[in-house]
C-alpha cells in the first residue's frame, strides 16, 4: 500500500514523493504504522501540499514511524478536515516534532473528538501553555475527561474549560477535578446538578475549588458520595505553597466544615513527612499539589468500638482523607504511612507486589519517625517483629516469600478472610529495615530509585520476586554481599537467592 500511495502522491506532489522515496525505512520491509502514515500524509497533500511536507520534515517520520507517530499523523490529517487552521496550530508545538510520547498521541487524538463536539472547546484548550510546552499524563487525562463530559453536555464542558483552575500551572488536582465531574455525571447526576447550583462553582472553578471537587471522585466504603454532600454548602479551605526541594513548589490545600476547629497539627506533620520521604527517596515528589480532606467518618458502617473509621488516615490517590478527632500522636504513623503511598501504591504505574507498597510505605514511616519523632532503627526493629510474632508467625507465616506463595495459594479474596493481610506489612517493612541496616543507605536508596523506575515503565506487569532481589544486589557493596544474601534469606527467602 505505501508504493501505491507514493505514486499516487507523485501525481500530486512530485516532491512530497521524492521527499518519501528517499527515506531508508521504504526500502526495507513497510511495517504496517509506516504504511498507514504515508497513506495519511497522502491525504493531507491532497488537501495542503506545505501541511504535508511540515510533516515530512519531523526527525521521526525519517528514521521509521512507530505506533504513536503513525496515529498522531491520522488526527492532525482528522483535525485538518474539520479546521484547518487548528491542525497547522497544533503542528507549531515543539513536542510534536520530537519522539512523540503515548500521552502526547491519545491528547491529540482526544482534541479530535472533542472538536467533533465542539471545534471552539477544542481551539480553546489547544491555548493553553501547558498543551503547548508537552503533555503529561495528567494533562492528557484531562483532555479525556472534558471530552466525556462534553459528549454528554457541551455546555458543561465548556463551564469546566474556561474555569480559572486550568490556568497555569497545571495541577494534578485539575485532571481529578475534571475527572470528579465526569465520574458524578454518570453515576451521581442528581449530587452533580446540585454542585452545578452553588455559587462558588458557577462562576468558574479556582484552584481551592477544584480541590473540593476532587474528593467527590469515586465512591468507597469509608464514605458514600452522599455522606460527602454536606461539604457542597459547608466547607472552609486553606491553601499554603509547601517548597519541596526537588519538585519545587506544591500547592497543600486542607479542606474541613466550617463548624469543625483548625487541625494545623495534622496538616504540618503532614508536609514535613512529604518533604522528608521525598529528600529520601530522591526521587521528585509524584504530584505538584496535596489535598487533604478533614472529615470524620465515625457514622461510616466500617467501624469498630476504638476506631469508628477503621483507619486513622486514607490515601485515594487524588488526596488524602484524615479523621480529625484522632490525636496526633495516636495517629502519627498511619499518617505517615498514607503520605509515603503518593510514592509506592497499588495502582498503576508504579507496579510492585503487595508486600512492597504496603511495606515501603510502613519503612517510609519508620524512617520518618527516626528523622523527625526520635525513634531509633533498633527500636523500629523491635516493634515490627512483635507484631509479626503476634500476627503472622503463630499462623505460619515466617517470610515475605511465603506470603506470596499463600496469596497465589487463596487468591486475595480468601487471603484477606484468613487475616493474612497485615504480615505484607510487617514482614516487608522488616526486609526493607534489615537491608537498611545491611547495606547502608546509599545502596539502599539506589535500589529502590531503579526499582521505583523500573516499575513505572511501559511494560503491564508487576516486577517479579528475583528482579526486586537483583535490583538489590546489583547495588549491594562487595563488602556487604554476604550480610546482604543472609538478611534476603532469613526475611524474604526464595530459591533464586545466590
Amino acid at each position: 500500500m505505501a508504493l501505491r500511495t507514493l505514486t499516487l502522491a507523485a501525481i500530486q506532489d512530485a516532491s512530497l514523493a521524492n521527499s518519501v522515496a528517499n527515506f531508508p525505512w521504504l526500502h526495507d520491509e513497510v511495517a504496517e504504522d509506516e504504511r498507514w502514515a504515508v497513506r495519511y500524509l497522502y491525504d493531507i497533500a491532497r488537501r495542503n501540499g506545505d501541511m504535508a511536507q511540515n510533516i515530512l520534515s519531523f526527525p521521526w517520520f525519517a528514521d521509521g514511524v512507530t505506533e504513536n507517530e503513525r496515529w498522531a499523523v491520522r488526527y492532525i490529517r482528522d483535525i485538518a478536515r474539520e479546521d484547518f487552521a487548528m491542525a497547522q496550530n497544533l503542528l507549531g508545538f515543539p513536542w510534536l516534532a520530537d519522539d512523540l510520547t503515548e500521552d502526547e498521541r491519545w491528547a491529540v487524538r482526544y482534541v479530535w473528538d472533542i472538536a467533533q463536539e465542539d471545534l471552539a472547546m477544542a481551539q480553546n484548550l489547544l491555548g493553553f501553555p501547558w498543551f503547548a510546552d508537552g503533555v503529561t499524563e495528567d494533562e492528557k487525562w484531562a483532555v479525556r475527561y472534558v471530552w466525556g463530559i462534553a459528549r454528554e453536555d457541551t455546555a458543561l464542558a465548556n463551564r469546566i474549560a474556561n474555569s480559572p483552575f486550568l490556568q497555569p500551572p497545571f495541577r494534578s488536582r485539575d485532571r481529578y477535578a475534571i475527572q470528579s465531574v465526569r465520574f458524578l455525571q454518570t453515576e451521581y447526576p442528581d449530587l452533580l446538578a446540585h454542585m452545578l447550583k452553588q455559587d462558588w462553582f458557577a462562576d468558574g472553578l479556582s484552584d481551592d475549588e477544584a480541590a473540593l471537587v476532587t474528593i467527590f471522585g469515586r465512591e468507597f466504603v469509608y464514605f458514600t458520595i452522599n455522606e460527602l454532600r454536606p461539604f457542597l454548602t459547608d466547607h472552609r479551605m486553606e491553601s499554603r505553597t509547601v517548597l519541596f526541594p526537588l519538585r519545587g513548589e506544591v500547592l497543600a490545600t486542607d479542606i474541613q466544615a466550617t463548624r469543625g476547629r483548625s487541625r494545623r497539627d495534622i496538616t504540618s506533620l503532614i508536609e514535613e513527612a512529604a518533604v522528608e520521604i521525598e529528600s529520601f527517596m530522591g526521587i521528585p515528589f509524584p504530584q505538584n499539589d496535596l489535598i487533604l480532606l478533614l472529615a470524620s467518618c465515625r457514622y461510616s458502617p466500617v467501624r469498630s468500638s476504638d476506631n469508628p473509621c477503621g483507619a486513622s488516615g486514607l490515601h485515594r490517590g487524588s488526596h488524602m482523607i484524615v479523621d480529625p478527632l484522632r490525636g496526633i500522636k495516636d495517629a502519627r504513623g498511619t499518617l505517615i504511612h498514607e503520605v509515603a503511598h503518593f510514592y509506592w501504591n497499588s495502582s498503576s504505574p508504579v507496579d510492585v507486589p503487595v508486600w512492597f507498597y504496603e511495606g515501603g510505605a510502613d519503612f517510609l514511616e519508620s524512617y520518618v519517625q527516626i528523622q523527625l519523632y526520635g525513634e531509633t532503627l533498633e527500636s523500629r526493629k523491635r516493634r515490627v517483629d512483635e507484631r509479626i510474632h503476634a500476627r503472622c508467625r503463630n499462623k505460619g507465616i515466617d517470610s515475605v516469600q511465603e506470603i506470596v506463595d499463600k496469596l497465589a495459594q487463596l487468591g486475595s479474596e480468601k487471603y484477606r478472610k484468613f487475616e493474612f493481610h497485615s504480615c505484607h506489612y510487617y514482614y516487608g517493612e522488616m526486609l526493607f529495615l534489615q537491608l537498611y541496616h545491611a547495606i547502608g543507605e546509599d545502596a539502599f536508596r539506589a535500589a529502590w530509585q531503579e526499582i521505583y523506575e523500573t516499575s513505572r515503565g511501559p511494560e503491564e506487569r508487576s516486577m517479579t520476586e528475583e528482579e526486586i532481589y537483583r535490583k538489590f544486589l546489583e547495588n549491594a557493596p562487595a563488602d556487604n554481599l554476604d550480610a546482604f544474601r543472609e538478611v534476603y534469606r532469613k526475611w524474604h527467602g526464595g530459591d533464586f537467592i545466590e
